[in-house]
């Protein structure tokens, strides 16, 4: 990933790591709750979640906002999306919105953002009680927006982060050629890790 386009593998690693942090960072900001409360939390959760998958990654990588914020539910410096990380000799390489409300409205909202940056990795995260497959609406919604959209390039990843209370559950798409294409093309498929 250091020198080209992000793979799948490479998008494994970022989920993993990114959901390896979820729930030890809204545990470590929920003082006096017995589990992790509130939208403030989980935001500011995933945000330290990324900045440790930017230290992870190396010093040419830059986290974007670049600072928690002090105020309710936000990082202070939101550049187009929610989060992103920038390799500083290519790029924007993962951006990512969180919509932590149900009313699915917003997330679509989040989800055409999201779908109109320059990326490698596109994370959307959202929060719904875990169905046996992503959630019919999501899907339907993604295909809406992403049918007849030429902004697409071959090997763009796509992945659905769904967060339930502690536990997190992944679905990929990965663009196979340049868009546009037709309702139907898109295949989300759950992301398993191995120990899983």
């Amino acid at each position: 990933m250091l020198e080209s386009f992000a793979t799948l593998d490479d998008a494994r690693y970022v989920v993993r790591t990114l959901s390896s942090q979820f729930a030890k960072y809204a545990d470590e900001l929920s003082t006096g709750h017995a589990r992790p409360q509130g939208r403030e939390v989980w935001t500011k959760a995933i945000w330290k979640s990324f900045e440790h998958l930017r230290n992870d990654l190396g010093t040419q990588w830059k986290l974007f906002p670049d600072e928690l914020g002090k105020g309710p539910g936000k990082a202070d410096g939101e550049f187009l999306v929610d989060f992103f990380l920038f390799d500083s000799r290519i790029g924007p390489r993962i951006a990512c919105e969180s919509e932590l409300s149900p009313d699915e409205r917003k997330i679509e909202w989040a989800f055409d953002k999201l779908s109109c940056v320059k990326s490698d990795i596109k994370i959307l995260i959202f929060e719904r009680s875990f169905e046996k497959e992503l959630p019919k609406s999501i899907t339907e919604m993604t295909g809406r927006y992403l049918s007849d959209f030429g902004h697409i390039h071959q090997g763009e990843i796509y992945i659905f982060t769904q967060l339930d209370h502690e536990k997190s559950r992944h679905y990929f798409w990965v663009a196979p050629r340049r868009g546009p294409f037709r309702q139907g093309e898109f295949v989300f498929s759950e992301m398993v890790f191995e120990q899983d």
